[in-house]
């Protein structure tokens, strides 16, 4: 029982105090958890942890934490919610609209220098974190692995799932192996967005390493959805014996690498 308080109590005031003031509050609460008589008069953790609360430094806390999310949610739901139109390019104009890279850079940008700033460095390092940041390099190395080899050969691949090919033409978005295809990248980008969200709040209660997970789950986002976008928005109907598809996969590679630098600065 006191152990299950001294958590909630922990959790409460590591989200809504100052990383030290919080450390503070929860080492005094230890002493008079530790006394009975003083422990059956505590009121719950959220109770005691209010009166606390400076209400313009956790206000800004919220505030850098909607802004966080925002950025990592609505672009990662976009394909499912509201489309990807409005976040990436019209790859069949060639004129960008780059709101969705936009979004990503300010999410990560903001991680970066609040949890920087304001984060705290455990001593006891949470061995999820690099497991996740394993997980995220494989994921993404694979979606890419799948896009060179999809975009390698699409009729193989159409063929191999029993279709007509239907690549070419304004009628390509047609074929069950490209809905197959889109649907895979469009729900991958909901998973790192919620990786990405339950990440922020454990580099806020926990660890600020935890931010690493969210910068690098930001960067494994964009690279399928600015996959889909190219499928949904681009013209396929040149020649593809041609190897048109490797700058792109450069460019998915350099967003990856740059996420990789940006989770080894929080790292640090």
């Amino acid at each position: 029982m006191k152990k299950d308080y001294m958590t909630r109590l922990e959790r409460w005031a590591r989200w809504m105090l100052p990383r030290q003031e919080a450390e503070d509050v929860i080492a005094d609460y230890r002493d008079i958890v530790a006394d009975e008589e003083l422990f059956r008069e505590l009121d719950t953790p959220q109770n005691v942890i209010k009166p606390l609360v400076q209400k313009r430094p956790y206000y800004a806390w919220l505030a850098a934490f909607i802004l966080m999310a925002a950025c990592i949610l609505t672009l990662g739901f976009s394909p499912t919610a509201i489309g990807y139109y409005f976040w990436f390019a019209y790859f069949d104009s060639w004129h960008g609209n780059h709101l969705g890279p936009a979004a990503a850079v300010l999410g990560a940008v903001l991680t970066l220098v609040w949890f920087r700033w304001q984060g705290f460095k455990s001593e006891k390092h949470s061995k999820a974190v690099p497991i996740l940041l394993a997980v995220l390099v494989v994921w993404t190395g694979g979606i890419m692995l799948v896009f060179y080899l999809v975009m390698r050969d699409p009729v193989g691949f159409s063929e191999a799932l029993g279709q007509v090919p239907s690549w070419i033409g304004p009628d390509r978005m047609e074929s069950l192996s490209n809905r197959i295809l889109n649907a895979f990248l469009a729900y991958s980008g909901v998973l790192m967005a919620l990786l990405g969200t339950f990440a922020l709040v454990r580099a806020r209660t926990q660890d600020r390493r935890w931010a690493a997970v969210y910068v690098l789950a930001i960067a494994s986002m964009l690279v399928p959805l600015e996959m889909l976008a190219l499928f949904t928005c681009m013209d396929l109907s040149f020649d593809i014996t041609t190897a048109w598809y490797l700058p792109y996969l450069g460019q998915y590679a350099a967003i990856f690498a740059v996420g990789m630098v940006g989770a080894g600065v929080v790292l640090c």
